[in-house]
Order: structure tokens, then C-alpha cells, then sequence
């Protein structure tokens, strides 16, 4: 139904300092807001976007919030 992947690709790969916000992922893929807001919530989207940005040589988001969290 809605392509999940690729939105999140979409949100993760545009970078920490992209000023790319959920609100743009759900128009660009037309999944409603709120939708985008609890999947993003539950599987961490912002986190690992900012892992990827800030500390890509650590392997997993785990390291990286007992690094950084």
C-alpha cells in the first residue's frame, strides 16, 4: 500500500542537516503525517539519521547511543 522503504531511505539518507522533516516524507510519498510521525517514532528513523551524520564508523545504532544517549 503505502512504500515504507523507500520513505524511509528517503528521510534517513537526506542527512542529519538536511532540513528534510517527516512532514516532507509523508507529501513526497502521500502517506498521511500522522502515520509517517508513529512509524518514524517506532522504528527510530530521526536516531539512526543522526547516528548516520554524526558517528557512521560505529556499527549499529545500539553503539551509538551508549556512545552519545
Amino acid at each position: 500500500m503505502h512504500e515504507w522503504d523507500k520513505a524511509k531511505d528517503y528521510y534517513i539518507n537526506a542527512g542529519w542537516l538536511s532540513g528534510i522533516s517527516l512532514e516532507d516524507t509523508s507529501e513526497r510519498f502521500t502517506i498521511p503525517y500522522q502515520s509517517v510521525r508513529r512509524r518514524a517514532s517506532k522504528e527510530q528513523w530521526r536516531l539512526i539519521r543522526e547516528w548516520q551524520t554524526v558517528e557512521p564508523e560505529l556499527k549499529t545504532v545500539g553503539q551509538y547511543i551508549y556512545h552519545y544517549k
